[in-house]
């Protein structure tokens, strides 16, 4: 008899192996529901749905497939959904390799209890810190120098809970500031859940999990981090005794304050933007917006040093009260060693584009990054069909995920050009490069930002790419208009005009010359100026004046 498996999938399309999932279920066939078209319906309308999709499918088995399922963001109700949904047998699977049965007696006995005495938990957690915040937003900001050389040892805080990340931008700063650090001469701590990708080994990891209490709340969960990252130094005070605090700064986060405040140092802080603007604008809201901003608040006004990669956030803190003096500007940057072409064998590179079957005798265009809104995947998704129409002998190679990944490809597919677009998936940050390699050109076709106000963003691949040495197509906007230079850097197109960027990509392919010279001057720059030794020197110069 034939076993079908109905799988809620919470796992990203390119991380799914079915055939992987099918043996853990005992299943011969199955039948995924992405998790969006539940959690887009709501509550009531959401399980209709899956009941619905089971159903036709005459499953024997209901499953839901996660990263993690002990620290699954609303475990409850999808616990909930899936003892409701007729099934011969109820399963959660994860990635770490668990199977765990669903069944009534542990929702009602185990799961729903506990998340009752969550949300009492909730209440009392939130009461504190708003009493918290409520007292120290009153007090006077204390600020701590650093005489020159005096920085020996600096603790590296990273706390935004954001488990199983190994691509992106934000792996390469982590790791490119750390080893930065490493490269002075200065020992680093780090103050985090795990060892960050690509970190030097000469780097300590004191590592703080999060409570697995508020499972059923990321936000409860951040703000119940502060407190164990706290009593952690505070148990540690002898052995650690940093000369600085280093922190990038995640939403209701507060520990590097009181972590400072404790060992009497000073407070270097990453700000990379609003996290409370972020997620009313590329997320789904905040439930407690008020005490974020609040921690946002505070945390901002106690930093001695505060570190942003552009102009426009700069100038958002300025208007915000923040002194001046203690802003540096300071973009992005990227790792020379790992992103040098003369690092990758030629034979090595056709291997790899023989095994993502990339034609022979085309010329490659490459994107790399989040499959989301501000980077601009819906713009490149039109161009790319403008494109091919004209260029016979062009494939593209888009390397990345993200909620924005199943639109485009159905936009290519639709206008029946998935045939010439090789669609990697996420890939770790160690293999970023060899992937690039592949590519004659690159694309970076960011769009500003949806309420209006000036791009923020320094985005870590226009660096990337300009240490690979070939060249690179870029919307003008802000920073990219600034540190590229049209015609000598890159070839620079309107953000948000997809027939801009077509018409630029036809240009590279009629003149392979023109990709040669300005990925040559691209090189030739970011090697100058944009390193993250020569960012983390900026840092530490800027402190050391203050």
């Amino acid at each position: 008899m034939t076993v079908h498996a109905t799988i809620l999938n919470l796992v990203p399309p390119d991380e799914t192996d079915e055939n992987s999932l099918l043996k853990k279920l005992g299943a011969d066939s199955c039948t995924l529901i992405p998790g969006r078209d539940v959690r887009e319906r709501g509550a009531r309308r959401g399980l209709a749905y899956a009941k619905k999709i089971h159903r036709d499918a005459d499953g024997s088995i209901f499953a839901i497939y996660s990263r993690d399922w002990s620290r699954q963001t609303r475990r409850t109700a999808l616990y909930g959904l899936a003892v409701l949904i007729p099934a011969k047998k109820r399963i959660a699977v994860d990635l770490t390799g668990k199977i765990i049965p669903l069944t009534w007696a542990g929702f009602w006995f185990g799961e729903f209890p506990r998340s009752l005495v969550q949300k009492m938990e909730g209440r009392r957690l939130l009461g504190k810190s708003r009493a918290m915040l409520g007292r120290v937003l009153k007090q006077k900001p204390v600020h701590r120098v650093a005489p020159p050389g005096t920085i020996e040892k600096i603790l590296y805080m990273r706390t935004d809970l954001w488990f199983g990340v190994r691509a992106g931008g934000s792996i390469g700063h982590v790791a490119g500031v750390i080893n930065g650090f490493e490269k002075q001469g200065i020992k680093t701590e780090i103050l985090s859940w795990d060892r960050p990708p690509l970190v030097t080994p000469k780097a300590k990891l004191i590592e703080v999990l999060p409570s697995k209490f508020f499972v059923n709340d990321r936000e409860l969960a951040l703000l119940a981090y502060n407190g164990k990252l706290t009593s952690t130094m505070a148990r540690s005070q002898k052995q650690s005794s940093p000369d600085a605090i280093y922190a990038r700064y995640s939403l209701y986060c507060w520990a590097p304050v009181t972590i400072a405040e404790m060992f009497e140092i000073p407070l270097i802080l990453e700000y990379n933007g609003s996290e409370v603007w972020i997620e009313r604008h590329w997320g789904q809201g905040l439930k407690y917006a008020r005490i974020a901003e609040q921690v946002e608040e505070w945390v901002l006004k106690n930093a001695e040093a505060i570190t942003v990669v552009s102009e426009p956030l700069k100038d958002e803190l300025v208007k915000r009260g923040i002194e001046s003096r203690r802003i540096l500007i300071n973009p992005n940057a990227v790792d020379p060693e790992r992103f040098n072409p003369d690092v990758y064998p030629e034979d090595e590179i056709k291997r790899l584009k023989k095994e993502l079957g990339i034609p022979e005798g085309t010329a490659v265009a490459g994107y790399i990054g989040t499959f989301s809104p501000w980077h601009g995947v819906d713009v490149l998704a039109h161009a790319i069909p403008l494109a091919l129409k004209n260029c016979p002998k062009l494939h593209f190679l888009l390397i990345g995920s993200g909620p924005l990944l199943e639109k485009v490809r159905d936009q290519l597919r639709i206008a029946d050009v998935l045939d010439r677009v090789t669609f990697t998936g996420l890939v770790p940050q160690e293999d970023a490069a060899r992937y690039l390699m592949c590519c004659d050109f690159f694309l970076s076709p960011h769009v500003p930002n949806p309420d209006g106000t000036k791009f923020f963003g320094s985005p870590t691949k226009m660096f990337e790419y300009m240490a690979l040495g070939k060249g690179i197509i870029a919307s003008d906007l802000d920073q990219l208009g600034k540190i590229l230079t049209d015609g000598e850097t890159a070839l620079l197109v309107p953000p948000g005009d997809a027939a801009a960027l077509a018409k630029a990509i036809e240009r590279i392919m009629e003149n392979p010359n023109l990709a040669d010279r300005l990925g040559k001057n691209a090189r030739e720059l970011v090697l100058r100026e944009y390193t993250w030794k020569a960012h983390v020197e900026k840092i530490l110069d800027y402190l050391y004046n203050l």
